[in-house]
This record gives structure tokens, C-alpha cells and sequence, in this order.
């Protein structure tokens, strides 16, 4: 029997894409599609490193977009639904979240008989925490290809038939390799994947696939004392580090996130052309293994070409415990000196945060060019750093 063709002029569209379900969360409903929210019938599959918050922000979602008519539904295979409750009492509101905490039969079509159950709900999303248990409960192993492969389909089925948005949690080992064969997580209509940066306590959730929406386009959120979460975008970090009172252990993660940014741009100005782009290192230290390395104190690097100070064979090495040193014990009375003559050149620093910003890329600007004195080319490179990322 032959296949019908349908002229894609002919295609109704319809009306409820025009309607994506709203999480009330603006960052995130930005993030899920263009239009705000998540398109009914699309599937997801949520990545990252156990501690990135992918329960949590599920949660978040699911209480989000819940209402006493479109419930939303959690099949917890992770943890049974007191420990749910117990975990996220009085942090998510689960007024209108329904609950499952087992496949019975554990066999695909038990799973099956849980969606048709599911879907008779009419829910707002469908969020399953996670394809490697269920295919645990059912196949015995949750790397399975077969049962992750198929559970992935009957989701797929499921989400497209119902018009029901649906989202797959699924774990991946410390080096950030999903659990299972990594095709399962491309048969997904979006890819959603979580990064944990431990020193800053900031988590970064963004679409590495994304039918209707944007892709690589980060949110950050972070656990607040009471364990709920604030959203922020990228440039939120940096004014959230620049905020805080200043001390090197909260300013750790601002010198790696704001000085490789920095620092690359600079390179790619001042290394002459035909100098392919450096790769940026931040380590505990620089010893450097070569032939007959010279270390440069005020770049802070070992390299073999005295005469380009900031890279070894294409790498920039910083050492952080020497730039800690550097800024707290030497060159600290010497800038409050002459910090005068820098407020008079940039009025636009005046908050002691910004202030701090300023020192931070005279500083920065002392090393890359290895030179301490204010001569034409340091003001050009200080004006050019400071317009560029102040």
C-alpha cells in the first residue's frame, strides 16, 4: 500500500502551536521557544551532571505551568513521592502536580498503560525523572539501547498524539558523557543540558538542539539559603560577582569567566597575524615542561619567544595564587598612588565595585603588556580594555 503525498500547502496548522504553554518564568519560557513557553507535542530530553538541578528546575517548570484543569504529571522514578514532597515542601508549589512513583507491570506495556492513564488527565507536561530507571525497572539495565531506544519512541508517540509537551530527564557521568547510547538523547524534538560550576554555586541550563527555539543561549540559576532558585542571564553573573564584597575566594570564578574573555580579545589584537588564537589556561600553577622556557613575572608566564610575552606554542598560562599575589601584596600601593589619575581618565567608575573593575584591568593591562609605565601604547590598550568589557 502506498504512501498518501500531501501537498504542505494544504497543511492546517494547528491553532493550539500558536499557544505554547507558559512556565511563568520568563527566562525559561524564552529559552523553551521563540513564541514563550513549550510547543505542545514536543519532547525534550534534560541533560547534565547529577548536582546541576535538573529535579529542581523540572519542578520548577511542572509548578509553573500546572493548573487545576491541566495538571501537570511527575513520573519520579528516582524517588518515591513522600521523598519528592519531603524534598520540595514549601520551595515548589504542588497544588495542582500529580505524582507516580512506579511502572506497574514493570514491562513497555505497563508504560504504555501509565501514558494512556496519563493521558486522560489532559496535563499541562509530563516531566519523567529519569530514562535510565525506567529502563532499569523495565530492561533490567539503564544503558540499555533497546530500552532506552524504545522508551524514547512510545515518549515521542505519546507527546505527538496527545499534543501533551514531555520532558525525559536524563543523567550523565561526571565527565558530562550522557548514560546510554547518545542517540537516544538526538531523537528528542529538544535538548536541553545543564552545566554545575561547584566553586560559584551557579548552574547554566541551555539547548544544544531546539526545534522552535534558540540554541547555545544560556539562563543561569542558582540555590538561594532557603533552597529556591533565582534565574539570571550570563550578564547577571558578572554584575552578581561584581556586587559582592570583594574577596579573592568570591572573586575566583569573576578572574576565570571575565579575565579569559579579556585576555582573549587582547591576544587577538596584539599577537601579530599569521599567530593562530591562543588557548587560554588557568591553573594552579605554570611550571611548563619545554625545552628552555624563560618566565616572564609581570605576564606571569613561561615561554620559549622572549619576544612575544604571552604564549607558549599558541597557550596563555595564568596562575592564579601568583595573581592573587600580585594584586593583594605588590601592586596594590602603588595603583592606590595613582588611582587618582585613572578616576579622572574613566568618571564613569564611582561605586566601590566599579572602582574594584578598574583596578582589576589596569592590572590586566599591566600584564599582557608587561609594562608598568603609562606610556602611549599602555593608555591605548587601557582605553580600548576598558571600553570594550566596563
Amino acid at each position: 500500500m502506498s504512501q498518501e503525498l500531501i501537498k504542505i500547502t494544504e497543511i492546517v496548522i494547528p491553532e493550539i502551536f500558536y499557544n505554547p504553554t507558559k512556565i511563568n518564568i520568563e527566562l525559561l519560557d524564552k529559552l523553551f521557544s521563540n513564541k514563550g513557553g513549550l510547543i505542545p507535542g514536543m519532547a525534550y530530553m534534560f541533560t547534565g551532571a547529577s548536582g546541576a538541578g535538573k529535579t529542581t528546575l523540572c519542578n520548577y517548570i511542572m509548578a509553573g505551568m500546572a493548573t487545576k484543569d491541566a495538571p501537570a504529571i511527575f513520573i519520579s522514578l528516582e524517588s518515591n513521592k513522600e521523598q519528592v514532597k519531603f524534598q520540595f515542601d514549601n520551595k515548589v508549589n504542588f497544588e495542582h502536580v500529580l505524582i507516580i512513583d512506579s511502572i506497574n507491570p514493570k514491562t513497555l506495556e505497563g508504560f504504555r498503560a501509565m501514558l494512556d492513564n496519563i493521558a486522560s488527565h489532559r496535563p499541562s507536561v509530563v516531566v519523567l525523572d529519569s530514562l535510565q530507571f525506567a529502563s532499569q525497572l523495565i530492561y533490567g539495565n539503564p544503558t540499555s539501547i533497546r530500552g532506552q531506544a524504545a522508551l524514547a519512541q512510545m515518549l515521542l508517540d505519546f507527546s505527538k498524539s496527545s499534543m501533551i509537551p514531555v520532558i525525559s530527564i536524563g543523567q550523565c557521568a561526571k565527565d558530562g558523557k550522557y548514560i546510554g547510547p547518545s542517540f537516544v538523547k538526538h531523537a528528542f524534538d529538544g535538548h536541553l543540558h545543564a552545566q554545575y560550576d561547584i566553586k560559584s554555586g551557579i548552574r547554566m541550563v541551555a539547548f544544544e538542539k531546539n526545534r522552535f527555539g534558540s540554541v547555545g543561549e544560556y539562563v543561569a540559576y542558582r540555590f538561594e539559603k532557603d533552597g529556591s532558585l533565582s534565574f539570571m542571564t550570563l550578564d547577571g553573573i558578572k554584575q552578581h560577582y561584581i556586587d559582592m564584597e570583594f574577596g579573592w575566594y568570591k572573586a575566583q570564578t569573576m578572574l576565570e569567566t571575565i579575565y579569559e574573555e579579556i585576555l582573549k580579545s587582547e591576544l587577538k589584537t596584539m599577537i601579530k597575524q599569521g599567530v593562530r588564537m591562543p588557548v587560554l589556561k588557568l591553573e594552579g600553577t605554570n611550571k611548563v615542561e619545554y625545552h628552555n622556557p624563560v618566565y616572564h613575572t609581570q605576564s606571569n608566564s613561561w615561554m620559549d619567544f622572549p619576544q612575544e610575552p604571552y604564549f607558549i606554542y599558541n597557550t596563555v598560562f595564568i596562575d592564579l595564587e601568583y595573581s592573587k599575589k600580585l594584586f593583594v601584596d605588590e601592586k596594590m600601593d602603588v595603583l592606590e598612588k595613582k588611582f587618582a589619575e585613572y578616576l579622572d581618565r574613566y568618571p564613569q567608575f564611582e561605586k566601590p565595585s566599579d572602582m574594584f573593575i578598574l583596578q582589576f584591568l589596569i592590572l590586566m593591562t599591566q600584564a599582557i603588556l608587561e609594562n608598568q609605565e603609562h606610556d602611549l601604547k599602555f593608555w591605548k590598550t587601557l582605553d580600548r580594555i576598558v571600553l570594550n568589557h566596563s
